[in-house]
């Protein structure tokens, strides 16, 4: 379904995402913006890549992002927002696509809670830069644990892939 997109395997969607942060080589100072209605696997994969998590708030209908609730939280050094699909509420990410790659910024779908949907008849997860997917215990697809990260965005695909095949074990605490 992700035609051609790359997929990587882990033990868990927060150490997919880690690892998809960390090998983008950003600056302990740049922020990745996330949602203030999420758990805390996705605050502690932007701790663990050494980076600031943003939080934007949620349009309480939706349960998702909107372009309203995230522009207060956006600033010079956002590289990466992570849109959440909410409890397979799809956020019609059309015009954060374009926007956000005005700026240069990377967009990363959040699909834990969404595998299988489809949005304008593609897959949730196809669209961002990036997608992650949980299947731990209480997840639609549930193998236990683990997780997939699915890049869609070719200028990743290297970096990441040297990382996936080479790195060390990521601690779930990261020493200050």
């Amino acid at each position: 379904q992700f035609n051609g997109s790359t997929v990587f395997t882990y033990t868990s969607a927060r150490g997919a995402l880690a690892d998809f942060l960390i090998s983008l080589n950003l600056s302990p100072d740049d922020e990745v913006a996330i949602s203030s209605f999420s758990c805390l696997a996705v605050p502690t994969a932007v701790v663990a890549a050494g980076l600031k998590p943003a939080y934007y708030d949620i349009n309480p209908e939706t349960m998702n992002i909107s372009m309203e609730t995230i522009a207060p939280v956006l600033t010079s050094k956002t590289r990466v927002i992570i849109v959440q699909h909410t409890l397979g509420s799809i956020f019609e990410i059309d015009q954060m696509i374009k926007w956000a790659h005005q700026k240069d910024i990377i967009l990363v779908e959040d699909c834990a809670l969404s595998i299988g949907k489809t949005a304008k008849g593609q897959i949730v997860g196809g669209r961002g830069d990036a997608a992650i997917f949980s299947m731990e215990l209480s997840k639609i697809l549930s193998s236990g644990w683990g997780g997939v990260l699915v890049i869609n965005n070719s200028k990743f695909i290297e970096s990441l892939r040297r990382r996936y095949y080479t790195h060390d074990f990521l601690p779930l605490i990261r020493r200050l």
